[in-house]
């Protein structure tokens, strides 16, 4: 069964019920939730997958309203990634600037510098607010830990030999509300485990970071300590 049809079925078994849920509240709370969609093609050729999460969507596709179609859903990611119908402002986004910099530097190193690369997007939230306002309403936290808990099964879906959190550590109870065993360690002498994480969950190991944005912290020096971390990972794979 292909990865998109696992991932269907998946959304599918939630979905009813998240819906109904979420129709008993104010719309201005929530955007539609976050559905991942993959290049099938992509991912068949790819010798290694990383997968990167943010935090929630902002506004995530508001413009074109809520859908209750899991296919529309699906295909709203796909024309946004894969596609790039990247919304305006996307240049300026901390984040994807982000997600850049660690597409552009896994590259260069040398266990995967010879590899067929795959990199795919996620949130660790996937009911984030509309109107471009950040964070996550707890009213649709509630709502999507009781109804919507898919991202550990997305995870044992899609298989990343790598996962970068850039959710910032004031996000950990969310990832590990998803992954109850999941082990956080210093990634060096210098960080703090709040300040960067080793993680490792469903034997996939990772780095959780700063989120980006955070207050100039996410700077060119944490940037560095960042990939030397991800190197040595991703030479213990």
């Amino acid at each position: 069964m292909s990865i998109n049809k696992q991932l269907f079925n998946l959304y599918d078994k939630y979905w009813e019920q998240i819906l109904v849920e979420l129709s008993k509240i104010d719309k201005k709370l929530y955007t539609n939730p976050l559905l991942i969609n993959i290049d099938e093609d992509a991912y068949a050729r790819a010798d290694y997958k990383v997968m990167i999460f943010g935090q929630e969507t902002k506004g995530w596709y508001d413009s074109s309203g809520f859908t209750d179609s899991i296919i529309e859903g699906m295909d709203r990611y796909d024309r946004f990634f894969w596609q790039k119908n990247f919304y305006d402002g996307y240049s300026k986004s901390s984040f994807w600037k982000k997600f850049r910099v660690f597409q552009k530097n896994i590259l260069k190193m040398e266990k995967t510098k010879d590899l067929d690369i795959i990199y795919m997007w996620n949130n660790i939230s996937k009911i984030g607010q509309p109107d471009q306002e950040t964070g996550v309403d707890p009213i649709t936290r509630d709502l999507e830990r009781k109804y919507f808990s898919v991202v550990a099964k997305e995870i044992e879906i899609i298989k990343p030999d790598l996962c970068i959190f850039m959710t910032g550590p004031n996000r950990d109870h969310d990832i590990k509300f998803h992954f109850p065993n999941i082990e956080f360690k210093k990634a060096n002498d210098i960080d703090s485990i709040r300040e960067m994480a080793v993680i490792e969950c469903l034997g996939i190991k990772g780095l959780r970071l700063y989120h980006p944005s955070y207050f100039g912290s996410f700077n060119n020096n944490y940037k560095k300590r960042a990939l030397d971390a991800l190197n040595e990972i991703i030479k213990d794979h």
